[in-house]
């Protein structure tokens, strides 16, 4: 059985399953924001959140168990465990369903786009084998840009406004990137086990705070229920684990593109579920987001094994 969980990461040139992958999380997750407005009216915030974390714990538990469960055997795998319990899942829920209570979609989209350049710095300051380069400062160009046009430039007018929402969103990608951060070095546990534990803690701690703050739940109606189920099944459960498997193989600033995708998403779903049009603005946004894709893999170059660990506290290497 490999031990891949037990040392950390090396990366390597992204493969056409990576994109696939890539391609399939930005699906999964395009699709949680309207199934968070199906759900979140009928649960409330702090429910919703206690939701999600307890039937993705439910969703991927069964596989840990077939894999054969391990509690974490040392204080590391611990603190490992908990931060990622806060930088992957708390913080980002209540950051992102606090900002967008008073943010215009669009302006959050637009937000939301820099977390490659999030990702990038924090990589290159925190890792020895995914470092800044010119191939991928265009990607990030180039992604943004296509975000941009996709939302409508108007979008930057609203970025003088609502300034705590904003830093809400940026914040959102500053504690997902540096979850990605963290999954790249030693897990301590199987992908399965470690992320049902991860979830498995946040709905522990999240039933008795949705109890003080918000109160015995009440019966949701049919279009709830299965909102709140599809979000913990899918975009919460399965989407962590695929999360968690792709970064540990391409890295940080790569994956970190997925939240480009995002929006082609959202105009893609809006076009088959609500009849929506497909203008020449969203076509165009679409070539600029998958050229930077493009870019940004040519300037991924697996390292060679050596002494040394890829996950580190600062630039060592190139």
């Amino acid at each position: 059985m490999s031990d891949d969980h037990n040392r950390r990461s090396e990366i390597r040139k992204p493969t056409a399953v990576d994109l696939g992958l890539i391609i399939l999380l930005a699906a999964s997750w395009g699709s949680t924001f309207v199934a968070t407005k199906l759900a979140v009216f009928e649960t409330g915030v702090v429910w919703l959140v206690f939701y999600r974390a307890a039937i993705g714990c439910l969703t991927v538990l069964p596989f840990a168990l077939m894999q054969g469960w391990e509690w974490p055997r040392n204080a590391k795998t611990w603190r490992l465990v908990l931060a990622l319990a806060c930088l992957n899942v708390t913080a980002p829920f209540f950051l992102l369903s606090w900002s967008q209570q008073v943010l215009p979609a669009s302006t959050g989209a637009l937000l939301t786009a820099t977390s490659p350049m999030v990702g990038l710095l924090l990589a290159h300051f925190t890792t020895r084998d995914d470092k800044l380069n010119p191939h991928k400062l265009i990607a990030v160009f180039l992604g943004f840009a296509g975000v941009a046009t996709v939302v409508g430039w108007d979008a930057t007018r609203g970025l003088t406004e609502n300034l705590p929402a904003q830093a809400g969103i940026i914040m959102m990608s500053v504690c997902y990137s540096l979850a990605a951060t963290l999954m790249r070095g030693e897990l301590g546990l199987k992908p399965f086990n470690f992320s049902a534990l991860v979830m498995g803690i946040v709905a522990v701690v999240f039933l008795p705070l949705s109890l003080l703050l918000q109160g015995m739940p009440h019966a949701l109606d049919t279009q709830a229920i299965y909102a709140t189920i599809y979000l913990g099944m899918i975009p919460t459960g399965l989407a962590y684990i695929l999360r968690l498997s792709v970064v540990r193989r391409v890295g940080v600033s790569y994956f970190s593109h997925v939240s480009n995708l995002i929006p082609i998403f959202g105009i893609l779903y809006g076009a088959l579920l609500l009849s929506e049009p497909i203008t020449l603005p969203m076509i165009i946004a679409i070539v600029l987001i998958f050229s930077g894709l493009a870019v940004a893999r040519a300037g991924v170059s697996a390292i060679p094994a050596q002494s040394g660990n890829p996950v580190s506290r600062g630039r060592d290497t190139d």
